[in-house]
């Protein structure tokens, strides 16, 4: 496995952070290879590997619920950027009818 990241790293002319990094196992693996590989590479070990370039690393059975926050966000964003295309006018028409439909 080092040699492969070696290789990797020499390949791409770029370097794996062993500080940074974290190994994550199946739940099928066997605990010797875990902490043989663990003892080879000099990464911890976890659980849940959390976050990749924000986005969940463990996606589970529904996408659209770990997916919301994304939407939500994108909502978001989108009601600010109409906002500041709207005239003051726009506006208020625009609070209106959210307060009359709320």
């Amino acid at each position: 496995m080092r040699l492969l990241l070696d290789g990797y790293c020499r390949a791409s002319c770029q370097q794996i952070n062993f500080g940074k990094s974290s190994l994550f196992f199946s739940p099928n693996t066997p605990a010797s290879i875990r902490t043989e590989l663990r003892a080879i590479l000099g990464m911890t070990m976890v659980d849940d590997p959390g976050k990749y370039l924000g986005l969940p690393t463990m996606w589970g059975r529904s996408k659209k619920e770990v997916l919301q926050f994304v939407r939500e966000k994108l909502l978001h964003k989108l009601s600010r950027w109409k906002q500041s295309l709207l005239s003051q006018v726009d506006r208020e028409v625009l609070i209106k009818s959210v307060a009359q439909a709320g």
